[in-house]
């Protein structure tokens, strides 16, 4: 799991973010599950490097409910927050990838506000059975 063996590299360089949620964080809907799996991950590893660049403006409908699809459009409602340190990579953290455009729309605003750095997705989901 992320126990620390002496053949990792240190996680200085592990920088990590995530893809902002379809609510606002001023929802009274707001998911907070990455925050709690980040805090979870910072227990383990208190010298990770967890940052929150980007945020949404507005709550959208979510995408698996008809929302925006088009990476452009998802842009718009980002807010640039920026980083508090200087990064050369970051590892960014969404739920599922179905089309990309999350993660797409992620990347290229990230790039437009001046990271120059390398950007690694990661992604999980789950199914539930009924």
């Amino acid at each position: 799991m992320f126990f620390k063996t002496k053949h990792e590299p240190s996680d200085t360089s592990l920088n990590i973010t995530a893809i902002p949620s379809s609510k606002s964080k001023r929802d009274l809907e707001y998911d907070y599950r990455f925050e709690d799996l980040f805090k979870e991950l910072l227990e383990i590893r208190p010298s990770l490097n967890i940052e929150w660049p980007v945020e949404n403006k507005d709550t959208v409908k979510a995408s698996h409910h008809g929302g925006p699809r088009n990476p452009e459009t998802i842009k718009k409602n980002y807010i640039w927050k920026g980083f508090k340190k200087s990064l050369d990579k970051i590892y960014i953290v969404d739920d599922v990838i179905t089309t990309g455009a999350h993660f797409r729309a992620m990347c290229e605003f990230l790039t437009e506000n001046g990271y120059k750095g390398k950007i690694v997705g990661l992604f999980w989901s789950r199914t539930v059975h009924t």
